[in-house]
């Protein structure tokens, strides 16, 4: 799903506006366009909202052609803000937002006013719903245009089609602190799954709230990717003017300042920027040759380690291969990724975190993605996607012992990995080229000096909990996601919640006895279910595990199809968990680390609509009761 421009061309006389632009808004992210005055900006969000026709190319709408969509569904499934909106009327503005509504015309009194309501608030305006609009500031009149296209992109009830929202400088008329909460609102409906496309003037504004970016040059698409693509060079080819790069010492982000004297630009200016072109240079020399230093002392050195032990991420070290093994890929376009990656074959998908690696081999199924989440739901490959954390992508081919082996890797904006995908001898490595090649980034350029992620704090517990009531909501649950909401209720951490219900719905136990679980397991052939996640993405494996070794400080599982690899030395508490659904208890046996975060989850095999397994109920719980190490 996606409202897509294709090779789109707009003349108006002999003079092209728009050449051959394709860009594509999805679905959970807020798209911005940038460029300078005349460059075709507000043409190419025309033909997006379907109000002009390309000369060449197609705009399609979840792949209908826009133009051959109705008027009522085209304005229920998207809204347009532009840069004027006059009215003669003596309309109040309440009136006005709802017009909105026009479009729903099933709508009841209760579901107009409760949507209404909802856009006054979001826009800041609720206090002015009965003021006529001519007397409103600038500003609070584009408010309430806004709040009026909110209210019309709103569906009534659950609703499985996307909406789009494509606005023309909504904060130019706008005071810095409502700039800055116009962009958050319209950023929070995007990542709630709305497509947003938002044409800005402001760099840094675009920075900081844009998933995806894209520069438009003489009508062109010159550049897109995510935030990390802006950067001096672009920009003074982009604006033909010097701009100076400047770091936030606190949160590490760039900030950027035009050099308005272009004729005069000062030798400083053009040695600080020559400077740090060289130092990025230095910087990625020096961390290759201590890359390829520590593969050749130790050629099974993992690069999570390696990077650990060069104080860098582990995303900039891949980067070192720029240009040879690696390819930056287009940051933002997750869901138009997800879907090629059926057409691999036979992978192996990983997912870790600090303690934990969990591969599995198989196809990738169809994903699923709305807004920031989704699923890949396949008997082999079973993820749970959440996409507001991923930054990067490249794409590798790197000359292994064994021949050349393909593989995406993607990144938060740390450079913590967050899930990898490897060619396998099963796989297609033409589709693995062809991927590479259709998202290959424009700009392969990279900053070695990503920000540090803050340092992992344990979560402070709840003082003031009343056990009684949390107990009773926990005895009350219905389905095993209800907890993440009864945790949040209560405002309780997960491994408080496990001691508060120490001996009732939790047992703990000695983590050492997570060896004997899995060959018990293991013995009795029976089928579990392995969770782990980090925060961009949860890998679930479901299925027997046969070959269980323990190496050093990893307990492994090393079947065909499947391998787990626990730290065990970095497991601090080990639980059993019980948990009510509809289907009867579901039993977890939960690892975490010694911040209390959850490393690995290990269940029975079980689908909703089914109770659980009982002889793995047995299992656990006799662990929890006999081994307990409470």
């Amino acid at each position: 799903m996606c409202l897509r421009a294709e090779n789109v061309t707009v003349r108006r006389g002999n003079r092209t506006i728009l050449r051959e632009a394709s860009l594509a808004i999805n679905p959970g992210e807020l798209a911005v366009v940038l460029g300078r005055n005349g460059a075709g900006k507000s043409t190419l969000l025309s033909v997006l909202a379907g109000d002009l026709k390309p000369d060449a190319g197609s705009v399609l709408l979840d792949g209908r052609p826009v133009h051959k969509l109705g008027a009522n569904d085209l304005a229920r499934r998207r809204g347009v803000l532009l840069q004027e909106a006059s009215l003669q009327f003596p309309f109040s503005v309440e009136e006005i937002v709802r017009l909105g509504r026009v479009p729903h015309k099933t709508d009841t009194d209760e579901v107009e006013s409760r949507i209404v309501d909802k856009a006054l608030r979001l826009c800041g305006i609720q206090d002015k719903r009965s003021m006529v609009y001519q007397k409103l500031s600038g500003g609070e009149k584009q408010r309430v245009h806004l709040a009026r296209v909110l209210a019309q992109i709103e569906p009534a009830a659950n609703n499985p089609t996307s909406t789009y929202l494509l606005l023309d400088e909504p904060v130019s008329a706008l005071d810095l602190y409502h700039q800055v909460k116009i962009l958050e609102t319209v950023r929070e409906m995007a990542h709630n799954g709305c497509g947003v496309l938002v044409i800005l003037h402001d760099v840094n504004l675009a920075v900081r709230y844009a998933d995806r970016i894209a520069f438009l040059a003489e009508g062109r698409i010159h550049t897109a990717g995510g935030p990390e693509i802006v950067q001096p060079a672009l920009l003074e080819e982009i604006y033909d003017l010097s701009m100076l790069g400047v770091r936030d010492s606190a949160s590490g982000e760039l900030y950027y300042v035009p050099q308005l004297n272009h004729q005069n630009v000062s030798g400083n200016l053009q040695n600080q920027t020559r400077h740090t072109m060289e130092n990025q240079n230095r910087r990625r020399l020096e961390l290759s040759a201590a890359w390829k230093a520590k593969k050749s002392e130790n050629p099974h050195v993992r690069i999570r380690d390696a990077a650990r032990e060069l104080e860098t991420a582990e995303a900039t070290l891949v980067a070192t291969g720029l240009g040879e093994e690696a390819v930056l890929l287009r940051s933002g376009e997750w869901s138009e990724m997800f879907q090629s990656f059926p057409g691999f074959g036979k992978v192996m998908a990983l997912t870790r975190n600090e303690s934990c690696v969990h591969e599995r081999k198989g196809v990738y199924s169809p994903a699923s993605i709305n807004g920031t989440m989704g699923v890949v739901l396949g008997d082999d490959i079973d993820l749970r996607v959440f996409l507001g954390s991923w930054h990067f992508a490249f794409g590798l081919k790197e000359t292994m012992k064994t021949g050349v082996r393909h593989s995406i890797q993607f990144f938060d904006r740390h450079g913590t990995a967050i899930h990898k995908i490897y060619e396998t001898p099963d796989s297609h490595a033409t589709a693995f080229e062809n991927f590479i090649e259709k998202f290959r980034a424009i700009d392969q350029g990279f900053d070695f000096d990503l920000p540090i992620p803050p340092a992992q704090e344990i979560e402070p517990e709840n003082p003031n909990v009343n056990a009684s009531e949390f107990l009773d909501g926990w005895r009350m649950l219905k389905d095993t996601h209800d907890f993440f909401g009864l945790l949040k209720k209560h405002r309780v951490t997960r491994t408080q919640a496990l001691r508060l219900a120490d001996g009732k719905f939790s047992h703990k136990f000695e983590p050492s006895a997570t060896r004997d679980l899995l060959s018990s397991a293991s013995g009795a052939g029976m089928e579990i279910m392995v969770f782990v996640g980090n925060p961009g993405m949860i890998q679930i494996h479901t299925g027997k595990v046969a070959n269980i070794q323990v190496m050093g400080p990893w307990l492994n599982v090393l079947d065909p199809d499947f391998n787990l690899h626990l730290r065990k030395d970095l497991v601090s508490e080990a639980w059993v968990v019980t948990k009510p659904t509809v289907d009867g208890n579901v039993t977890a046996v939960e690892l975490f680390d010694s911040k209390g975060t959850m490393i690995v989850q290990f269940f029975g095999r079980r689908k909703p609509g089914i109770a659980e397994n009982a002889a793995w109920r047995a299992l656990a719980l006799g662990f929890a009761t006999a081994g307990s190490a409470a």
